[in-house]
């Protein structure tokens, strides 16, 4: 059964979280470990005063400083592949990993659908499909 117009629905609705995610993070403070990293301590105090009751805000910004202190030691010491001896660590990459591989094979099948599903193929259609195909490829 064809019904005309679904491609539209199902690339409109792939971007429908990407907008969910965009407009919530306009509303996200900045990383008080980010901010107290780049030296700007008062306003990163000023973003864990909102997350913390004021008797363990004391508590959180030892700790955030005893952690990047222990983080600045450990940076000279740390290489690329230290990432991967630990378990963990190695099978998070793989997931993630796997699932770009996934998204990416899922991407390229849903556009040759689309340009397979038109019934007009012009030479222009067919031009067009052929670059898309291309640029998929080497993406």
């Amino acid at each position: 059964m064809k019904v005309p117009g679904t491609w539209r629905w199902m690339l409109g609705a792939s971007g429908v979280p990407a907008i969910i995610q965009f407009s919530i993070m306009l509303f996200l403070p900045e990383s008080p470990r980010w901010l107290y990293m780049k030296k700007d301590k008062s306003e990163a105090i000023v973003v864990l005063s909102k997350i913390y009751d004021p008797y363990r805000l004391e508590e959180e910004i030892d700790q955030l400083a005893t952690a990047l202190e222990e983080e600045c030691q450990r940076k000279n010491d740390v290489r690329y592949w230290d990432v991967f001896r630990s378990k963990e660590i190695r099978l998070a990459f793989l997931a993630g990993a796997g699932l770009q591989v996934i998204y990416r094979l899922h991407q390229k099948k849903c556009s040759i659908c689309f340009f397979l599903s038109l019934q007009n193929l012009t030479k222009e259609v067919l031009f067009v499909a052929a670059i898309c195909g291309l640029v998929q490829c080497f993406n």
